[in-house]
C-alpha cells in the first residue's frame, strides 16, 4: 500500500504524457502509485505509457480498447486505489515538485479533507500566461455555490476523512459535482497560495470558453 495514489486518465496524449508523468515521477514524496487509464487513445499514447511503466514500477497502466469517457477512466483507478490519500491529474498537466509534500503536511496539521492548491495557466506549448490562480484559504459547501475553485489537477483528498470518492456520471464538470458532493457532507477543502501546478489551457476547450463554463456551471448547480 502507497501513501498516495494519482489517477490519470488520458486521450491522445502523446505529445504531454513525458512531461506530465515525469513531474508526477519526481515528487519529494516517492511512496505514491500512478494509475494511469488510456481512453482508447488512435495516436502513440499507449506505447509511451508502456516505455514509462516499464522503467518505473510504480506506474500501472490500464488500457481499454473502446471509449469510456473521463468519468469511467478516473472512476476505474479509483476502484484500484489502495492508498489513503487521492490526488488527481489531468494528461497535460505539470506538477511542480514538492507538489504533494506541502499538501500532506498541510492536510495532516489542518484536519480538513481535501487540499488544493494555486496554480498558473500554460498554452499548448507550454507557456506561462495570465496571473496566478489562487484558491481561498477554507472552501466550503456556500463558496462552492459560487465557482468551482478547487483545480482538478491541484486536489487532493485525505479518505480517512471524506471515504472513498466516486465521480458522478454527467458529461461535463464531472469534478465540480465531486467537490459539492463532499462539501453537501460537509467536508472542507484547505487552499495553498503555493502555485505547485501548471495547467494547461488550449484554444477552444472549456476553459477557454467563458460562456460554455458558465453553461456548464449552472447544469451542475441544477
Amino acid at each position: 500500500m502507497s501513501l498516495v495514489t494519482v489517477v490519470l486518465p488520458c486521450f491522445n496524449s502523446q505529445a504531454w504524457l513525458s512531461s506530465v508523468v515525469g513531474s508526477i515521477a519526481q515528487q519529494t514524496v516517492e511512496d505514491l502509485r500512478l494509475h494511469i487509464v488510456d481512453d482508447a487513445s488512435t495516436d502513440s499514447s499507449v506505447s509511451s505509457i508502456q516505455h514509462i511503466v516499464s522503467v518505473d514500477s510504480r506506474i500501472t497502466l490500464h488500457s481499454l480498447t473502446k471509449r469510456r469517457g473521463v468519468v469511467y477512466c478516473r472512476n476505474l483507478a479509483l476502484s484500484h486505489a489502495k492508498s489513503r490519500y487521492i490526488a488527481f491529474c489531468d494528461s497535460d498537466d505539470i506538477w511542480l515538485p514538492d507538489k504533494l509534500e506541502k499538501q500532506l503536511k498541510a492536510l495532516q496539521a489542518s484536519g480538513h479533507g481535501i487540499c488544493c492548491t494555486a496554480y498558473t495557466r500554460i498554452d499548448a506549448e507550454g507557456h506561462e500566461f495570465g496571473s496566478v490562480v489562487t484558491p481561498p484559504a477554507v472552501i466550503d459547501y456556500a463558496r462552492l455555490l459560487r465557482s468551482n475553485c478547487i483545480g482538478m489537477s491541484t486536489a487532493l483528498i485525505d479518505t480517512h476523512v471524506c471515504g472513498s470518492v466516486r465521480f458522478p456520471n454527467i458529461a461535463r464538470r464531472q469534478d465540480y459535482a465531486l467537490w459539492l458532493q463532499l462539501a453537501r457532507q460537509g467536508h472542507t477543502a484547505i487552499g495553498l497560495s503555493d502555485p505547485l501546478v501548471k495547467y494547461r489551457v488550449h484554444p477552444g476547450s472549456l476553459s477557454s470558453n467563458k460562456l460554455k463554463a458558465a453553461y456548464y456551471h449552472w447544469k451542475v448547480l441544477r
